[in-house]
């Protein structure tokens, strides 16, 4: 009679575990997309995070996430509009001191393909490098409420300091400065000056000329008129 009990529950065993052996090999995970960033201090970006049932219904997620605090600083998180979000303490938080993300959510039909899950907006506040990931205290649970999450990829992020226009000038583009203007002649009425002399313009020059060739002139014609006036008058 032992014997026969034996036999019957190690029937039960092999059936129980030829039942749910597949079911067992199925894994849900989780990926973070993209899996490599490079930005400057000061700008933001997104990553999508997805959640994989490989093939077995799953109806909820508690996902938590571990970031660089001081380099990476959380900006904002969206649920994907087919999720339930649970507002409740335990399931849903953040830190941006400690770098830590905890957003729990309920898909209320079940999914078991590859479904968006939120997307989290980062700022990269000091240069470094940073990373985002997943950590272990993370659950999908299944219709039976097993958790069936088996682990996610890594993001590295790569924080490089500001670059100023300054850095970026070629210097071969550059006009160099005439160290001595071009000499050109001087126009006829432009002044020249010369060390020791009173600056005076060359039309000057020939203006003064004239005028006193004018006034000799004039002089001598007005002797010359008299003194043949006071010769005529003298005859009379």
């Amino acid at each position: 009679m032992h014997q026969f009990y034996k036999k019957y529950i190690s029937v039960i065993f092999a059936i129980a575990f030829w039942t749910f052996a597949p079911l067992a090999i199925k894994a849900s995970t989780i990926s973070l997309n993209p899996d490599r960033i490079s930005v400057q201090v000061g700008e933001s970006f997104s990553i999508a995070i997805k959640i994989n049932a490989a093939g077995e219904n799953v109806y909820t997620a508690k996902m938590n996430m571990a970031f660089t605090p001081g380099i990476l600083n959380l900006s904002t998180w969206s649920f994907n509009d087919a999720w339930l979000a649970i507002r409740q303490n335990g399931y849903d938080s953040f830190d941006n001191a400690k770098g830590t993300l905890l957003r729990t959510g309920g898909y209320p039909s079940g999914f078991s393909n590859a479904v968006l899950f939120g997307n989290a907006k980062f700022k990269a506040q000091k240069a470094g490098q940073g990373s985002i990931s997943i950590n272990a205290n993370t659950f999908v649970y299944n219709e039976l409420n097993k958790n069936t999450y088996t682990g996610a990829n890594k993001v590295i992020v790569e924080v490089l300091p500001v670059t100023t226009n300054e850095n970026n000038i070629n210097m071969e583009t550059l006009t160099p400065v005439p160290t001595e203007l071009p000499k050109t002649s001087p126009a006829l009425f432009d002044i020249e000056a010369s060390p020791g002399s009173s600056t005076t313009t060359t039309g000057g020059k020939y203006f003064n000329i004239a005028a006193i060739t004018l006034l000799v002139s004039i002089i001598i014609i007005y002797f010359i008129k008299r003194r043949h006036t006071q010769k005529k008058g003298g005859k009379v």
